[in-house]
């Protein structure tokens, strides 16, 4: 059996596990990876290995240049794939994989996509993640995730890869270093008041970018104390702010 983490609106997550077959048939969104063991909560997700028989793919910048890139390799390979409208302005792919089981199957997939450069957000490969299920209308433009395009084909197969601990990671400031962890123990579990939580993020982000720490293991130390809070912030919404205090 397949668990997969179900919620009706994104703000809305409940710790609400059906098994795959139910999620299927339903619109509002699924946990991008199932689970063999039923979790007890939306909290403490990177603690369980999953399961992942499709890739998603998500494109916020919209149907440009990387969504056809990527749509291109799979019928070039004879990949057996789905390309959808995501209801807004951005695209999803849904890839037929071998299946994956493991700890580090959100990493492998993740690696696996970078390779492809083609512009897809790479932070949608975390344990914890959600995607809109097809025919599920978009709350800000009244839209409906649609089928644009498919193909028949085989499975792709996916290397996979144990996940890095922190790797990569050269200390150039002790102070910056102890002040970054110590709002980082202070913020799990205590969410920042409204309206301030975007800032908390960049600024923990940027502590932790002066005293060394490179974009991919900031991310993901930041995403892992948001999943704590009552009502995280979007994974995209988590990404921007990283990305502000590395690049800006």
């Amino acid at each position: 059996m397949i668990w997969l983490e179900w919620c009706d609106k994104v703000f809305q997550r409940d710790g609400t596990f059906l098994l795959d077959t139910e999620v299927l048939v339903k619109t509002g969104f699924r946990s991008v990876y199932g689970f063999k063991e039923k979790p007890i909560s939306s909290k403490g997700l990177n603690k369980y290995p999953v399961y992942s028989d499709t890739l998603f793919m998500d494109f916020d910048d919209g149907l440009g240049k990387g969504f056809k890139s990527a749509v291109q390799f799979m019928k070039d390979n004879l990949i057996k794939f789905e390309a959808f409208s995501s209801g807004s302005k951005g695209g999803h792919l849904h890839v037929a994989i071998l299946p994956m089981f493991g700890e580090g199957v959100p990493f492998s997939q993740r690696e696996f996509v970078k390779g492809l450069e083609c512009s897809a957000d790479i932070s949608l490969y975390r344990h914890s993640s959600l995607i809109r299920l097809p025919g599920t209308v978009h709350d800000k433009t009244g839209n409906a995730k649609t089928k644009l395009d498919g193909g028949d084909g085989c499975m792709l197969e996916i290397e996979y890869m144990n996940p890095p601990k922190f790797s990569n990671v050269v200390v150039s400031d002790d102070n910056l270093l102890h002040m970054a962890f110590n709002r980082l123990t202070s913020l799990i579990n205590h969410e920042p008041a409204s309206g301030t939580r975007t800032l908390t993020i960049w600024s923990v982000a940027k502590n932790l970018s002066d005293a060394g720490f490179n974009f991919d293991t900031t991310l993901d130390i930041v995403q892992r104390v948001n999943e704590t809070w009552k009502q995280p912030k979007e994974d995209s919404e988590v990404l921007r702010a990283v990305r502000e205090a590395f690049y800006k």
